[in-house]
């Protein structure tokens, strides 16, 4: 893998679960510990390989290499994390419902 593709992405990703993270901050104090964990969760692991592989996906297509395109790489892949971790914990809440 490219380390400067790596190093854009890591970069992108960073700034915003950065922004997302103050957003939930500033709807409320008692979403900081929520905040803190959806940041570390997306940010300090992984390789960064579904954000590399759409950045060389586009790039196979014929996209351009701007900062827009890392930008949609990354954003795009931590967008879909959070929805899946958001789904499996309000599937685990049905469920235990449910017994």
């Amino acid at each position: 893998m490219s380390e400067g593709v790596r190093t854009r992405v890591d970069s992108a990703l960073r700034d915003f679960m950065r922004k997302a993270t103050d957003n939930l901050r500033e709807v409320g104090d008692e979403l900081a510990p929520v905040a803190d964990e959806l940041h570390d969760y997306v940010v300090d692991g992984g390789k960064r390989l579904r954000p590399t592989f759409c950045y060389w996906g586009a790039i196979a297509a014929g996209a351009a290499d701007t900062d827009a395109l890392v930008r949609a790489a990354a954003t795009g892949v931590a967008v879909v994390d959070e929805v899946v971790v958001y789904e499996c914990a309000r599937l685990e809440q049905v469920r235990s419902e449910e017994h």
